[in-house]
């Protein structure tokens, strides 16, 4: 009996190496849908869902052209989902919302190609857009091509000699500078995957490969912008699976027996969510793109056609040649016939941006309870409040005894009403711009010392498109002001724009880096306005701290400067 244990083990261990590659497909393809699994669940939750349909109404459809394009798009390639109410909450956001950025029309017409085919913003778009604002337009323009969509006098052999004009010596590509940028040499390699083995495709492909080969940490991770991220190690694994590299068997991705796999693993949170760094909190961008990246895996072992070509396949074929038809531009759209110059370069996954608000909007009133928040003295009107609810709820209570409605629980709900009223009041505050705005009262706290705050544009000083833009590109000269205990950037910068009159507006965004202080505009100049990676940062005595302005906590004597780049803060470095 001990030898034919003996001999049973050494079998099921042989047989376990012969079958090894087929464990290691379904290990592989477990991981994915793992993760793919635990962000729905996430998700679901967030937003209340009961399924992936629920999901779909309750958190895609209300934030379609804000935070819900990776997501429908994953969807839509995975296949079996309704997503036609998403398309027409895209197609909604799109007419009612002035998008300038080129490659962000291009990303909304690729959402498109995969949910409504035959939207006709994708035709418009790709008119437009393809090119007109550097390496990410094209990179997009590409993926529709792939797709059969084609305009304004392009052809895919021309999108893609545009690219590799772009390239640099060692293989990748980047949207500035003379080194090459992982995320976007990931994203590229997306694109070029719709073309197949191909020269000059194969011989600018393998010199991609290679480049991102070289730049693998011994973690099996990577790293953009100079920080390890579990974005940039996404972008990999993404454009690896398009080119149906499985970088668990590749002997190019495997460093210290580590794959791409681990490198995300590392970023992973117990709630199936990402961190954009280790250690770090749940961030809305990491956990998308890593969704994104184990869809492209999970589709690359299926035998499907690259993640960005979605037309072709539900069409049954491997490719197209001819565009969905057209019908006539959606009505309301203010898309501009001159894209912005190719000077306004892309980030490597573009935010999406947000609708620009009107011009004279009244702040948000926001912060922490007990703090000078901005929100003023408003107790004359929640006083008034409370006695109109008193009376109507008198007023009800009496008409129910004259029509002989008198039973206790007529009584009960009217009194609930009342109270549930009342609370709205309690916890909403309203404020007019004109007692908004004004020296900010000291509310008695001590101060702990003083720090100064300045705010500038001066990238975009000679290039201005409204009169809210400084020709010296100054809006705030430095300026110091008390601190209090636990005070962040976030409650100066509120100080500061009352007291000398400055619009800000700033948002709750899921994929904003500040959470619920996320700052959309300063004097009526808006993130994204002039380019995708322009938008509002902060330095601190000169540094761009890793943190969100509410977060920030002052120190005496500290400078911050709120900044507006174009380059996402490499052009003010």
């Amino acid at each position: 009996m001990k030898f034919k244990h003996i001999f049973l083990i050494i079998g099921c261990l042989l047989l376990a190496a012969v079958l090894n590659l087929n464990i290691c497909y379904a290990h592989a393809v477990d991981d994915a849908n793992s993760v793919i699994d635990g962000i729905v669940m996430f998700k679901m939750r967030e937003s209340g869902a009961s399924d992936i349909a629920d999901w779909i109404a309750k958190d895609l459809v209300p934030n379609a052209g804000v935070t819900a394009e990776t997501y429908a798009y994953a969807l839509a390639k995975e296949g079996g989902h309704d997503l036609s109410p998403y398309a027409a909450a895209l197609s909604r956001y799109l007419a009612e919302n002035d998008v300038r950025a080129a490659s962000t029309r291009l990303k909304y017409a690729l959402c498109l190609a995969a949910t409504d085919p035959e939207n006709a913003y994708i035709t418009q778009t790709v008119n437009e857009a393809v090119g007109a604002q550097g390496i990410m337009s094209l990179v997009y323009g590409l993926h529709l091509a792939n797709n059969g969509y084609l305009g304004g006098g392009w052809t895919k052999e021309g999108i893609l000699e545009e690219i590799l004009k772009l390239r640099h010596d060692d293989g990748g590509w980047s949207v500035m500078g003379e080194y090459s940028d992982v995320d976007v040499t990931a994203m590229v390699l997306q694109a070029l995957a719709g073309f197949g083995p191909k020269d000059p495709v194969s011989e600018a492909v393998d010199k991609a490969l290679d480049f991102l080969s070289a730049k693998q940490r011994e973690d099996g991770g990577y790293a953009g912008f100079g920080a390890d991220n579990a974005e940039s190690t996404a972008q990999v694994l993404l454009a690896l699976s398009s080119l149906g590299i499985d970088c668990r068997e590749d002997g190019r991705f495997i460093k210290n027996g580590r794959t791409v796999f681990d490198g995300i693993a590392m970023y992973r949170l117990s709630d199936g969510t990402y961190a954009h760094v280790a250690g770090g909190s749940s961030n809305a961008t990491a956990t998308m793109q890593v969704f994104s990246a184990m869809e492209a895996y999970v589709c690359m072992k299926d035998g499907k056609l690259p993640y960005y070509v979605c037309v072709g396949e539900k069409q049954g074929e491997q490719g197209i040649t001819d565009a969905p038809a057209a019908t006539e531009a959606p009505t309301g759209s203010a898309e501009p016939t001159n894209p912005p110059s190719p000077a306004e370069k892309e980030p490597t996954e573009a935010p999406t941006p947000a609708g620009k608000q009107e011009q004279n909007a009244t702040p948000a009133v926001t912060g922490n309870p007990g703090k000078d928040n901005g929100a003023g003295n408003n107790s004359d009107y929640k006083k008034v409040a409370y006695a109109v609810i008193a009376a109507l709820a008198l007023i009800a209570c009496a008409v129910l005894f004259i029509i002989k409605k008198r039973s206790y629980k007529n009584f009960v709900f009217v009194a609930i009403l009342a109270i549930l009223a009342a609370l709205v009041v309690h916890f909403t505050n309203f404020v007019s711009k004109d007692s908004y705005y004004g020296k900010v009262p000291d509310d008695g706290r001590k101060a702990i010392g003083t720090a100064t705050i300045m705010i500038r544009c001066d990238t975009i000083k000679d290039i201005g498109k409204n009169d809210f833009v400084p020709k010296d590109g100054q809006i705030l000269a430095a300026t110091e002001y008390s601190i209090y205990e636990g005070d962040s950037v976030y409650d100066l910068l509120v100080r500061a724009v009352r007291d000398k009159d400055i619009h800000m507006e700033n948002r709750k965004s899921a994929v904003g880096a500040h959470g619920a202080s996320y700052i959309s505009g300063i004097n009526h100049i808006y993130e994204y306005e002039y380019g995708e990676l322009s938008g509002w940062m902060y330095h601190v005595n000169g540094e761009a701290p890793s943190v969100g302005c509410g977060e920030y906590i002052f120190t005496p004597g500290d400078i911050v400067e709120w900044l507006y780049p174009r380059e996402i803060g490499r052009d003010i470095e």
